[in-house]
């Protein structure tokens, strides 16, 4: 029973280590084109080098990082477009760091400012709801000099935008 057991439980083992792998392709990229005439097929994708593929049957050889799909997966997700403009000054800073946000949607904003050793300062910004342009300020004069990063996240704790900011003096 045990042989049994240890020839079944190897065969399983071996079995899955020759398994092949199917990976899903996409370009991720802000432009692209894909062009097919005839049997001709061109994609491209804006910051990527020329590629080339040749294939035969089930083989498919690629001379570059891309290998075409019927429909390429191009674009970009641009979590800043909830906001219409924004202001951070004066950087550097030696006290106070006046904030301006202009949003088309509303949305609440929720501000962190982290050191450069991505510890959270004792800095304390009250959440905004923003629709059209608010303005607040931090004040950071309890801050030693130095460089730190201002995160600006949603509701839901996603990162929209961050800035460095400098404290002098």
């Amino acid at each position: 029973m045990k042989i049994l057991l240890s020839l079944l439980l190897g065969f399983l083992t071996g079995h899955l280590l020759f398994a092949q792998i199917q990976l899903d392709r996409q370009v991720i990229a802000s432009f692209g084109s894909y062009d097919a005439v005839g049997n001709l097929l061109v994609t491209s994708t804006v910051g990527e080098s020329t590629t080339f593929t040749a294939a035969t049957g089930s083989f498919a050889y690629t001379q570059g990082f891309q290998q075409p799909d019927v429909y390429p997966n191009v674009g970009i997700d641009d979590p800043l477009s909830v906001f219409v403009g924004y202001s951070f000054f004066p950087n550097p800073t030696d006290q106070l760091l006046y904030i301006e946000l202009n949003t088309a949607v509303p949305i609440e904003i929720q501000m962190e400012l982290y050191d450069m050793a991505g510890k959270l300062t004792a800095v304390k910004i009250d959440p905004l709801k923003v629709h059209g342009q608010v303005e607040t300020q931090a004040d950071l004069s309890s801050l030693a000099d130095g460089v730190y990063q201002l995160l600006l996240k949603n509701e839901s704790g996603q990162a929209l935008h961050s800035v460095k900011i400098r404290k002098i003096h």
